[in-house]
């Protein structure tokens, strides 16, 4: 369970417990307050691409060329 307090303008949580649950309590309580109170944006989208077996260069070549090509 997450406490809060305000003082005047500033909005505290307070958060007890280990990483795992401390993520969970980001997730379901502390960001939903600050989303209720702030516009805040989207986070990024951060995608992961692992490959094997040609070099970061051939990889990246394909790519530009995929990418010209969609223009």
């Amino acid at each position: 369970m997450v406490f809060a307090v305000q003082l005047n303008r500033c909005l505290m949580f307070f958060t007890p417990g280990v990483p795992s649950e401390f993520k969970v309590m980001v997730e379901h309580e502390i960001l939903p307050r600050l989303r209720e109170r702030f516009s805040l944006p989207q986070p990024p989208v951060c995608l992961r691409l692992t490959t094997f077996g040609r070099s970061e260069a051939i990889w990246h070549k394909a790519w530009t060329l995929y990418n010209c090509r969609r223009a």
